[in-house]
């Protein structure tokens, strides 16, 4: 993970407890949360100015986000209403990684790393001693317990549902599709793009590579892998890994020789470089030499290229 995209999330996390605070403090809680809402709102709509509308297999997934949203907010304002935020809080923002944990595997499909196994225990037990404490001075409210109980089950509903949602949505920019890809897909589409654009690319040499070569997914925590739509096409057109590195982005990008060197390309490389901005180096790896080649031409002449290599283009970052 890059220093900005860290900085970025630290700070998201102090402006979320910063509106619960206010929200706590507010003689109206739910006009409280209706503000919160309505600014959502409308930052969420400026956005689709920019992004466009998400593919329409997200649409009810888009409607389900704001059912949960709303329990969401109903429990959640019950609870600062009959408890304290140092109670409700943590105990709302504690259980739902607990349950999003346990439930990943089934609707995502993921599955956790020791170090995220030990986080999410750590998570847990901090939970449990927040409860004894305030059990033993004679804190624990009961009532509000069970209401930010039951809130951090609809965070858990909603985060997963999102998650969902932001796989079956991707990332549409100037007509291009960046569709996330859960690792057991990610690898079979991988595997695809690689022989197409290999065999088509460098025919002779195909045998030998494919006999010898076999690419892997960017490590787990280091990276992720999507699926490239261009236009309204439903089939996928390309695949690509993105690898994060300490601050270093790298792209590595198999596409249908179909668009080398067009204009849907073009957009692909920007949509790329707008997915990675903020890291301090940048570079993208095509699949073939050819693509390369084909690719390194509009790319000087767009004037994005640093640094040229064999199969990666150094890139210069977007600010």
């Amino acid at each position: 993970m890059s220093t900005p995209v860290l900085i970025a999330i630290l700070f998201a996390a102090l402006l979320h407890a910063a509106w619960n605070a206010l929200l706590k403090s507010q003689p109206d809680k739910m006009a409280g949360a209706l503000a919160v809402s309505m600014g959502s709102a409308l930052m969420g709509l400026a956005c689709l100015v920019y992004t466009g509308l998400p593919a329409r297999e997200a649409w009810p997934l888009v409607a389900s986000s704001a059912v949960l949203h709303t329990g969401y907010f109903l429990f959640l304002t019950s609870a600062y209403r009959v408890g304290d935020l140092s109670q409700v809080y943590p105990i709302a923002r504690g259980v739902a990684p607990l349950i999003t944990a346990a439930a990943a595997g089934v609707v995502l499909g993921e599955t956790l790393t020791p170090l995220e196994t030990a986080a999410v225990a750590t998570i847990g037990l901090g939970l449990i001693s927040l409860v004894l404490t305030a059990k033993t001075d004679g804190r624990l409210n009961v009532v509000s317990c069970t209401l930010a109980l039951v809130t951090g089950v609809f965070i858990s509903a909603y985060s997963l549902n999102d998650g969902v949602g932001a796989r079956v949505a991707g990332d549409s920019v100037e007509g291009v599709r960046l569709a996330p890809l859960k690792r057991s897909d990610a690898q079979r589409s991988l595997n695809r793009f690689f022989r197409l654009e290999t065999r088509e690319g460098e025919p002779l040499a195909a045998p030998v590579w494919e006999a010898l070569y076999r690419p892997e997914l960017p490590h787990r925590n280091e990276g992720f892998s999507f699926a490239l739509y261009f236009g309204d096409k439903t089939v996928p057109q390309g695949h690509a890994d993105f690898f994060d590195w300490s601050g270093r982005g790298r792209w590595r990008v198999y596409l249908d020789p179909a668009l080398w060197s067009t204009p849907q390309e073009k957009a692909l490389f920007m949509a790329l470089l707008r997915q990675a901005r903020g890291y301090s180096q940048l570079g993208i790896m095509l699949g073939s030499t050819p693509h390369h080649e084909a690719a390194r031409k509009f790319t000087r002449d767009l004037g994005l290229v640093e640094r040229d290599t064999e199969r990666m283009l150094m890139i210069k970052p977007l600010e």
